[in-house]
């Protein structure tokens, strides 16, 4: 007798305990059943209870991913758009600083005379002479040996 009282209470301990998936806003049965996937909806799951519940839950999540993919899409979407905004009035001020420095090049080429393309050649002059008798005749003194 005492056995079993005890088994009945825990049983009905058990009916009471408030699952976590009680607590999630999910779709009513009828939604689910409208909108639901058709792999989310077979006949086998169904029948079964505890299927059913984990297929809505599934689709819940579905639904959860899509409104957050959703959600992102649109940020970027406004984000690009102020971007271009942006962009967009900086080509007449770009368009007019170009037009001021092809001004200023032209007024620096009437000022300066314009310089040959191709580099010139050196004068005859400018080659190095030659070393003299002098200089050849004296020993080269090595930087491992000490100056005298």
């Amino acid at each position: 007798m005492y056995e079993k009282r005890h088994l009945e209470r825990e049983i009905e301990k058990c009916r009471q305990f408030a699952f976590i998936y009680q607590d999630i806003p999910i779709h009513d049965l009828e939604e689910f059943e409208s909108s639901a996937p058709e792999e989310l909806q077979t006949p086998d799951i169904l029948a079964d209870e505890h299927q059913l519940m984990l297929s809505r839950l599934r689709f819940e999540l579905l639904q959860a991913k899509k409104e957050a993919l959703d959600s992102e899409r649109k940020s970027i979407v406004a984000d690009t758009e102020t971007f271009q905004k942006d962009t967009d009035g900086l080509a007449k001020p770009l368009e007019d600083l170009g037009n001021l420095m092809l001004d200023v090049q032209q007024r620096i080429n009437k000022l300066l005379p314009v310089a040959p393309a191709s580099p010139s050649p050196a004068p005859e002059d400018s080659t190095p002479q030659p070393l003299t008798e002098e200089l050849k005749d004296e020993p080269m003194q090595d930087a491992s040996t000490p100056a005298s």
